[in-house]
């Protein structure tokens, strides 16, 4: 499959699309370095009746409404799933509320904060369903599940999961910051550094949480083969890369790897700072040095994901 047309839908199994976004020009996400852009990923979901996941960032509405047109009038949508509600993923839902009275799937913790975005909107009067795990919507051909996934960033995140087509909308788990015109990892060469990056930078305080999810996907037999996350590319043929990694970043795997990461007035920190990596390299262990103010916080957090040690040096002017 190819997916180099940036204007078009991407059809990613029969009756399913992405409607996302590209950023091609974002260099910044919450205090997040991303040199390479993103993407606001948005899917379409056709069967008997036609549901959205999640949609994007506000000034991409008209990009996303775009690609939604070339599947269905977006008036005619019948229902809008809210897997998270950061704006990154609904700032441009009051936009497709002005076209359409879909009804909006949404966990009980995603209610209060849709009301605090959206009030001025119309939130309080657009007609909502609360779901929970397990809870399931028929589209006609098309089912989709609905799994809570607390803390995986925020309170009110949760995952979808299309059981014909075995598709995880995984919302911003396995996700990257990337912007391409490619939508799969098999074409769109190695994504992992910038999942790594990605999962050091947003999920790693949430470990946990993230073993509770992974544990839940195996004991109601979830085995997707497509994992479509909301930021950068889908995951088809690396699946099992990416899912290894994630486990292996939640358990706090390592290896034998050290860091010094220091910044420095005069130099005199820089000085030790050598003498230790020399000292680390000289005992045959892989060392790598960072000054704080020459490398991105993002890429240092990306790097400390699976060092086993690390050492910090701070000038007396600080």
């Amino acid at each position: 499959m190819e997916t180099e047309k940036t204007g078009a839908a991407v059809e990613l199994a029969r009756g399913v699309y992405w409607v996302g976004a590209i950023d091609w020009n974002g260099r910044d996400f919450h205090g997040f370095a991303i040199p390479d852009g993103t993407t606001y990923n948005s899917y379409l979901i056709t069967g008997e009746k036609t549901a959205l996941i999640d949609t994007v960032k506000t000034p991409f509405a008209g990009e996303m409404l775009g690609r939604i047109s070339q599947v269905i009038d977006p008036s005619k949508l019948d229902y809008i799933v809210v897997n998270h509600m950061e704006l990154d993923h609904t700032g441009s839902l009051a936009e497709l509320k002005k076209v359409t009275d879909a009804k909006i799937f949404i966990t009980r913790r995603g209610v209060d904060i849709l009301n605090g975005y959206f009030r001025d909107s119309g939130s309080e009067n657009w007609n909502l369903e609360i779901v929970k795990t397990g809870d399931e919507l028929d589209l006609g051909g098309k089912t989709l599940m609905f799994l809570e996934a607390t803390m995986l960033h925020w309170p009110d995140s949760m995952e979808t999961f299309l059981k014909e087509d075995r598709i995880l909308f995984s919302n911003d788990g396995f996700g990257q910051h990337v912007a391409t015109s490619k939508r799969y990892d098999f074409e769109a060469g190695d994504a992992l550094p910038y999942a790594a990056e990605y999962y050091a930078n947003i999920l790693m305080p949430f470990h946990m949480p993230l073993l509770r999810f992974l544990g839940l996907l195996d004991k109601l037999g979830i085995e997707p083969l497509q994992i479509a996350p909301s930021h950068g590319i889908i995951w088809k043929q690396d699946l099992k890369k990416i899912l290894d990694a994630y486990r292996a970043w939640a358990n706090g795997e390592v290896k034998e790897k050290v860091l010094v990461i220091y910044d420095t007035m005069w130099g005199s920190t820089e000085i030790m700072a050598n003498e230790i990596a020399e000292a680390v390299r000289a005992d045959g262990v892989e060392v790598k040095l960072l000054n704080l103010r020459k490398n991105s916080r993002s890429h240092i957090m990306k790097e400390m994901l699976d060092a086993a040690a690390f050492a910090v040096g701070s000038p007396t002017l600080n």
